[in-house]
């Protein structure tokens, strides 16, 4: 049988909480592919909150396992990672010497080119179950989602709104059996990461995960995912779930009954994200009662109604001011996340948030400048010479603005962002 290695950089995510959350793109490969190979996954943004101090070079040559691999994957989510994902695989050629470094994720998908001439051997794009299964059995990289050299000719476009997703190998969640956390290097607390949907229906301006993981949504069977949750509880104590996906609550009747499960087995879950749009009134009592936190966060993702439509989110700008009144109803503090930045946005608008979202009423908010991720719609607009060559760690403490708009420039939007959070947070103290 084949050892396998699983390594996740520094993307960022680490500052996320709970903070040791394990993720579920590694441990997938780990279930798909447990029969034909053991496996070790390293989590680099665990170790980091334990060695705070400890340089990103560093920290992956002191907790890189003395092991004896066949094969090395990296698994990087985040734009931001790519400047990690190489420093990895530095360290990973330089200890272990001759054993081939693959990587996948969603980044990866977007990037893969870059990747290669960055030096790693193989990138997986799309879903990567099927392929590093493929690959274990054949020991070779046959399988269409691998990309091993620089393809020439034309400029490849990952995804086209009419032919659909080239690269997308559809994995079933039910296809995918209960994870072995065994082979974690991190013990499993009282708080698990879970699936409950995949795919996204929509099609929003700045967003690719309908690109990346199916441009429909999905979800295990009520029965499956509530065996999944009783395994869990019974094996490792896991009493705190927390849903790593948008729950867009397209089947009330699934999502409601997952909850309904959660709270009357006394166990609570963390809803990161929760839509506008399909949320009655009943949806946020229930999320309430099962809720890990006393907040939830929702995101128009806009400045104002017209942008909430030429983003292309769903649901009416109303749900922003109702959903809001239904949490505080039932006890709950709310986050409102606010995107500026969109080429076709006015600066009245963006100057107008605080008058805006004041009214709805929040207890926090927060603006973000969007940035324009590999394969959105968003980054298919810009024109080469704008485009951003890579993300870094930077990222997630400067608001970087990569484009202009028709009546502001970049450095007035980095300039006033700052200055419209601490004006909504000031009118509205949570």
């Amino acid at each position: 049988m084949k050892k396998v290695l699983i390594v996740i950089p520094l993307d960022g995510d680490f500052r996320r909480d709970p903070a040791n959350l394990l993720p579920l793109g590694p441990l997938s490969l780990e279930a798909y592919c447990r029969d034909l190979a053991e496996f070790k996954l390293v989590n680099m943004n665990a170790h980091r909150l334990r060695s705070p101090m400890m340089g990103e070079d560093s920290l992956y040559s002191s907790y890189l396992p003395e092991w004896d691999p066949d094969l090395i994957g990296v698994s990087s989510s985040f734009d931001f990672g790519f400047d990690s994902a190489v420093k990895l695989k530095r360290a990973l050629h330089s200890k272990y010497r001759g054993t081939p470094v693959v990587i996948g994720g969603h980044m990866t998908t977007f990037r893969w080119e870059e990747l290669l001439k960055a030096g790693f051997d193989a990138c997986c794009v799309g879903e990567g179950e099927s392929a590093l299964r493929d690959l274990l059995m054949t020991r070779k990289f046959d399988h269409p989602q691998w990309k091993t050299e620089l393809e020439r000719g034309p400029e490849v476009v990952p995804w086209n709104k009419n032919s659909g997703n080239f690269f997308h190998h559809e994995v079933r969640p039910d296809d995918i059996p209960p994870y072995d956390f065994g082979a974690y290097d991190v013990p499993v607390g009282d708080s698990l990461p879970i699936n409950l949907s995949t795919g996204c229906v929509g099609s929003c301006y700045f967003c690719t995960v309908s690109v990346n993981r199916s441009k429909r949504n999905r979800h295990r069977g009520i029965i499956r995912t509530m065996d999944d949750l009783t395994e869990y509880n019974r094996k490792w104590g896991v009493t705190k779930f927390f849903a790593v996906d948008d729950c867009p609550f397209e089947d009330r009747a699934y999502y409601r009954s997952v909850l309904k499960f959660i709270r009357d087995n006394g166990w609570k879950v963390h809803l990161f994200n929760v839509p506008l749009f399909n949320l009655e009134e009943e949806d946020c009592e229930l999320i309430s009662s099962v809720s890990v936190y006393d907040n939830v966060g929702i995101s128009p993702d806009a400045s104002c109604e017209r942008v909430f439509r030429n983003v292309g989110k769903r649901g009416e700008w109303s749900d922003v001011k109702r959903v809001t009144d239904w949490f505080h109803k039932y006890g709950m503090k709310v986050l409102i996340v606010i995107l500026v930045g969109y080429p076709f946005e006015l600066r009245r608008e963006i100057e107008g948030v605080v008058d805006e979202f004041s009214s709805v009423g929040a207890d926090f908010y927060r603006v973000n400048i969007v940035q324009p991720l590999w394969g959105s719609d968003f980054y298919a607009e810009m024109s080469p010479f704008e485009r951003p060559e890579m993300m870094t760690h930077d990222f997630l403490y400067k608001m970087v603005c990569q484009v202009d708009g028709s009546d502001w420039d970049r450095r007035w939007l980095e300039g006033i962002v700052p200055e419209l959070e601490r004006e909504l947070n000031r009118k509205n103290p949570g």
